[in-house]
């Protein structure tokens, strides 16, 4: 897998993009903090998303998870620069697969993890790559 970049932004079309290839619905109140992408031989997308508290399940419902979030489990994929989770405190996460579909020609593995250190606004954490 390339190594992470150390530039992530806010640019809406690769958020889109992003959030297309992974097969990810965001809730209507969801703001993208930041977003990066790299490319080698393997692809993968690292995205910081603040939500509404009421709003994870709507999210991980609409990108159809297959697997539930998993209270107290690490992700051990780099975070996005500026937007470390608190692995300690109030953390959540999961993986699952998308299989090959439409214009997806390869797998993608879905890494999420979501912060509710704040849980006022929770921030997901997603990784999308393929494998």
């Amino acid at each position: 897998m390339a190594a992470p970049s150390d530039t992530a932004t806010n640019d809406n079309s690769l958020a889109t993009e992003a959030l297309s290839f992974g097969g990810i619905v965001l809730p209507p109140s969801a703001k993208v903090l930041a977003v990066d992408t790299d490319r080698g031989i393997d692809q993968i997308y690292r995205l910081a998303v603040e939500v509404d508290p009421g709003s994870i399940d709507m999210l991980l419902s609409g990108s159809t998870f297959t697997t539930p979030l998993e209270q107290g489990r690490m992700v051990f994929m780099p975070a996005l620069q500026g937007f470390d989770p608190d692995n300690g405190s109030d953390i959540a996460s999961a993986q699952d697969r998308l299989p090959p579909q439409g214009q997806r020609k390869n797998y993608v593995a879905r890494e999420i993890l979501v912060d509710r250190t704040n849980p006022a606004k929770p921030v997901v954490h997603l990784w999308l790559f393929t494998t």
